[in-house]
């Protein structure tokens, strides 16, 4: 699995930082850099997730050293 620090940061991605239950509750809403709060959502496969900008700007180093993985959105089909 790949980690924040194998990133190149000028480069735009589509990876992102797979929390668990406990992480997610543990820093949802809790502020990371002046007016920006972590905002985990789900994604298509039922993991909890932040995006790295997310991690990027946080000095939380256990963040920093978690893995990343494709972004998988929901699709919300219109009906």
């Amino acid at each position: 699995m790949m980690k924040f620090s194998s990133l190149n940061s000028s480069e735009p991605t589509t990876l992102v930082c797979v929390l668990s239950v406990e992480q997610k509750d543990e820093i949802a809403n809790t502020q990371f850099a002046p007016d920006s709060y972590f905002n985990p959502i789900q994604d298509i496969n039922g993991n909890w997730i932040i995006s790295v900008e997310e991690i990027r700007d946080t000095n939380l180093q256990w963040i920093k050293d978690l893995d990343l993985i494709e972004y998988s959105p929901v699709i919300n089909e219109a009906i």
